[in-house]
This record gives structure tokens, sequence and C-alpha cells, in this order.
């Protein structure tokens, strides 16, 4: 199930115009901003019923942003936001809660951390998120 989740997360963020480079996994020099660093976090499994079992893919994304030519005020009042804006419409948009490779799923992302950190590519911005996939499989 991961590699197919993997791949259609990988798919909605590489669909979103805003979004100029993705990586599947953790980086420290990223090519090109805004860019969207997500990998799995953990999983959780529990018995929905005698049949089903309820399952959650927990995945972290980060939305990162550099910061040469541009004030704090506008990375964080403007450039940021409308990239993590961007970010959360395509999953809205993408994710319905339908089915994903024949499980039924449902879609939760929640806000972390908003922070500056100095990397290999300079002063980054980022946003943290949390991406729950919630799926229901039958025994």
């Amino acid at each position: 199930m991961y590699d197919t989740l993997i791949a259609q997360i990988k798919a909605t963020l590489e669909s979103i115009g805003a979004i100029k480079v993705v990586y599947a996994h953790p980086v420290t020099d990223v090519a090109n901003y805004p860019a969207v660093i997500f990998f799995p976090d953990a999983f959780q499994n529990t018995f929905q019923s005698t049949a089903d079992n309820s399952k959650v893919y927990r995945f972290h994304m980060y939305v990162v942003v550099g910061t040469n030519q541009k004030d704090n005020t506008s990375i964080f009042e403007t450039v940021l936001p409308k990239a993590v804006d961007a970010v959360l419409a395509a999953f809205d948009a993408g994710w319905d809660g339908g089915m994903v490779g024949g499980h039924r799923v449902w879609l939760l992302v929640n806000s972390g951390l908003w922070s500056m950190s100095v990397t290999q590519s300079g002063i980054e911005a980022q946003a943290e998120l949390t991406l729950e996939i919630r799926t229901t499989t039958t025994n």
C-alpha cells in the first residue's frame, strides 16, 4: 500500500503549478523553490469490525521556500502561505475520500511548526504538515 500512496501523493504534489520540485524522501539540498519534501512517518492498524481493519498511514510533509531577495514579512505572510494553500487545495480537490488501491480512504492534513533554517542552499523557510491517510481494508 505504501508504494501506491507514495505514487498518488507525489502525483498530487507534482500537479501543483506553484510547486517547482517534489521530493519523496528527506533531502538537505533543495534544487528549486517552492518545494515539497514528504516521506512516511508512522503506521497504525486497528480492528474496525470482525471483517475490517482500519489503517492510518502518516506522512511528514515540508513546504520549503527560499528566502533570498525577500524579507521575513513577505515570506511568512505571502510566499509560504500561498504555497501551503496550494498544497492543501490540491489534496482537497484530488482526494475525494474515494478508493486508493482498492481501499476506501479518508485524508487529513494538519499543520505543524513554521520556521526558518540555514541549509546548504541558503536560508529557507518551511511549513511542516502532517498527512494522515486512513484506509479500511476488508479481510
